[in-house]
């Protein structure tokens, strides 16, 4: 998708989607479209406000 090396980052970051699909039951970008996803991916911030995070402890959500 990038022209970018791969490095540790990208561990880090895949490791946090993990996380978000762990403690909510989905993924962090959702789309039908391959694009879009990368691009809510690059552009979009994560919101851990919603309703969905409410049981989720502040350490959680700091983790991720």
């Amino acid at each position: 998708m990038s022209s970018l090396p791969y490095d540790s980052k990208c561990d880090i970051w895949s490791f946090g989607c993990i996380l978000y699909a762990m403690f909510v039951g989905k993924l962090p970008f959702e789309n039908e479209s391959k694009e879009e996803i990368l691009r809510m991916t690059v552009e979009d911030q994560l919101k851990l406000k919603e309703k969905r995070w409410t049981d989720i402890s502040e350490q959680a959500k700091d983790l991720i």
